[in-house]
């Protein structure tokens, strides 16, 4: 694990909480959060793809980037690191709020 995990787990709480006070739901910042760092390892994945098969990215399928199997340590916890996050913040404002 490195810094850029907990950065984005702060960034994904900060994001979390203010879905949470406009929408007094913290489901609704959870599943915004892990979209968008889903999206961006995404986006990261099939840049690389593209950039090893010296294409662009309009000669990909869509799909090639989500493969996460084929991700890098590193991206799976860029991704995983503020999901965990953000899912126990929801279930921990569910238990104590709710």
């Amino acid at each position: 694990m490195n810094k850029s995990n907990f950065v984005h787990a702060a960034i994904a709480l900060v994001l979390q909480a203010a879905v949470w006070i406009v929408t007094m739901n913290p489901w609704y910042g959870f599943a915004l959060s892990a979209g968008i760092f889903w999206s961006r390892e995404h986006d990261q994945k099939q840049h690389n793809i593209a950039k090893q098969k010296k294409i662009t990215l309009k000669d990909m399928q869509w799909y090639e980037g989500g493969d996460m199997t084929k991700w890098s340590k590193d991206s799976l916890l860029d991704f995983f690191v503020p999901f965990v996050a953000t899912l126990a913040a929801a279930l921990a404002c569910d238990y104590f709020f709710q």
